[in-house]
């Protein structure tokens, strides 16, 4: 049986992706663990570690010099709290009112 037949109809899609990166001691500072991107899916809820700042968000998202260093900015998690990426099919509902970010994760090499 489709699950879409199961419930009553309703077409729902719910993901839940448990993403860990693990500890890149051979890799140089500043390498890509995930290389940038947006999110697909409606909301992404991310709960950080405190002291790892790995998170990166795309300052000038439509220039063409996104390798620059300047054109990152670094997210730094407050302690206790989630951050939350908005991601395409927000920006699509919204009509372009909430952006999807651009956004990527560098390695950290002294977190195991």
């Amino acid at each position: 049986a489709n699950a879409s037949m199961n419930d009553g109809g309703n077409n729902n899609n719910n993901n839940l992706h448990n993403n860990s990166f693990s500890n890149k001691s051979s890799a140089d500072e500043g390498t890509l663990g995930i290389s940038p991107h947006r999110d697909a899916g409606f909301l992404t809820i991310l709960l950080q570690d405190d002291d790892c700042h790995s998170l990166q968000v795309a300052r000038f998202e439509d220039d063409d010099h996104l390798d620059d260093g300047d054109r990152w900015v670094t997210v730094h998690p407050v302690p206790g709290s989630l951050t939350i990426n908005t991601g395409d099919m927000a920006m699509i509902c919204s009509n372009g009112r909430f952006r999807a970010p651009l956004h990527r994760v560098l390695t950290n090499t002294t977190k195991g």
